[in-house]
């Protein structure tokens, strides 16, 4: 058991209809894993408009909110607004649903698994459309996902649950750093953080809070350096 606070507002403690609980829904958006199965509109401009007009704003507004939310995740107006959600592909769909929580406008964004299913293209495309929606809208955005591959490239700040319990957070490189914790708990680390572990039992000098390829080039670099100094004297 536990308590969640949303902005100062102890979920828990209120019940479903309490204006409280009907104003933070207005400020967190959540898409779930494979949201596209929450689609049901016949086009595209209706799924995304859905959520905007239970907000019942104005038909201008709506409008604008739709078309803004599609040229956020890349799917412009003129070629998808009235298309059928089910004749487009699975990544397609996934930008549609989350196109019509960003029509919304929260304040914070929760993603459960968000690119489950999806293949490398897709999982690639996702994210480069929720970067963008982070950056034009300021959306505080909350990602659950068991891929730390992802979590390393996306996040600047973990929180690792074990059991229901918050055991371990802080930003990326210092939490994956703790290799043996994470283990201990379940997680796998990042491919690349296994093979500089195995790199450091080879006696290679690399510092333990390396996280991207662009840090490991550089510290394999300096590792060659010293070994061609070494050799030349």
């Amino acid at each position: 058991a536990g308590t969640i606070i949303v902005d100062g507002i102890n979920v828990s403690a209120k019940r479903a209809r309490d204006p409280d609980l009907q104003t933070l829904r207005r400020r967190v958006g959540m898409l779930f894993q494979f949201p596209e199965a929450q689609l049901f509109e016949h086009t595209v401009y209706g799924d995304i408009a859905f959520g905007p007009r239970r907000m019942k704003l104005s038909k201008h507004e709506v409008r604008t909110r739709v078309l803004k939310a599609l040229e956020t995740v890349g799917l412009p107006p003129r070629d998808f607004a009235q298309r059928s959600p089910f004749e487009l592909s699975g990544g397609q769909m996934r930008r549609v649903a989350l196109a019509g929580v960003l029509a919304m406008s929260p304040a914070v964004l929760v993603l459960d698994e968000p690119t489950t299913g999806l293949d490398a293209d897709g999982r690639a495309e996702f994210y480069y459309y929720l970067r963008r929606a982070q950056q034009e809208q300021g959306v505080t955005i909350v990602l659950v996902s068991h891929d730390m591959t992802e979590v390393a490239a996306l996040a600047n700040w973990l929180c690792v649950l074990h059991n229901g319990r918050l055991v371990m957070q802080g930003m990326p490189r210092t939490v994956f750093a703790q290799g043996g914790a994470l283990r201990a708990w379940g997680l796998a680390e990042p491919p690349l953080s296994e093979l500089l572990m195995l790199l450091r039992k080879q006696g290679l000098d690399i510092p333990e809070e390396t996280l991207t390829l662009d840090e490991a080039f550089a510290a394999l670099q300096k590792n060659l350096q010293t070994t061609l100094r070494v050799r030349e004297r």
